[in-house]
């Protein structure tokens, strides 16, 4: 599948477009790469880009004041991502995006996409739902987050996601599930005693 599919192909879970729209669409997009450990979005910078993953891997993440790293989510391939708070304010972002391997992406800058939404409806339609279903993907998150244990997160993380799993190491998804690399190994070391 080339990338222009996989694009359309990702669209077509929100709408159906016609081929103007879907050819528009498409004209508006830029490609960007990132090679591994190369940021997309940075902490205080003003994003300019929504991305749209068609090879590769990053992490969205924040910074503490002691410089400790909390993993929001991953993003991998058919996905989206951008710090959708600084993206459509102008605000500086609070999230940093990084390439955990080489990344091809398309990008939509902001004013394009008001102009495609002015332009083609249907596209407002296509980011309410996408709006709506990363909202209730993170809620699910946050509430999995306080009302389940680590090892149950860890669990379902490997059910939901393994093959993601497999391309990440350990102290990332230990940061993504808000423990230790120490803590996680020690549930890994349990749940193989099993």
């Amino acid at each position: 599948m080339n990338h222009r599919e996989q694009i359309l192909d990702n669209l077509a879970q929100y709408v159906n477009l016609s081929e103007n729209e879907a050819g528009y669409f498409l004209s508006l997009l830029k490609m960007r790469r990132y090679k591994k450990k190369q940021y997309l979005v940075q902490t205080y910078d003003k994003t300019e880009f929504d991305f749209f993953l068609v090879e590769g891997l990053v992490k969205e993440y924040i910074t503490d004041f002691e410089g400790k790293d909390y993993i929001i989510q991953f993003v991998k391939e058919n996905e989206w991502t951008t710090d959708y708070d600084s993206f459509l304010t102008g605000k500086e972002a609070k999230l940093n995006i990084q390439a955990i391997e080489d990344v091809v992406t398309y990008a939509v800058n902001f004013a394009d996409l008001q102009l495609l939404m002015k332009t083609y409806p249907i596209f407002e339609k296509c980011y309410r739902v996408f709006f709506q279903q990363a909202y209730t993907s993170l809620q699910l998150r946050l509430v999995d987050y306080h009302a389940k244990t680590a090892e149950q997160r860890y669990i379902e993380f490997l059910e939901n996601e393994f093959e993601l799993s497999q391309r990440l190491p350990q102290h990332q998804i230990a940061s993504y599930l808000g423990v230790s690399a120490e803590f996680l190994s020690k549930i890994r070391q349990k749940i193989a005693s099993k």
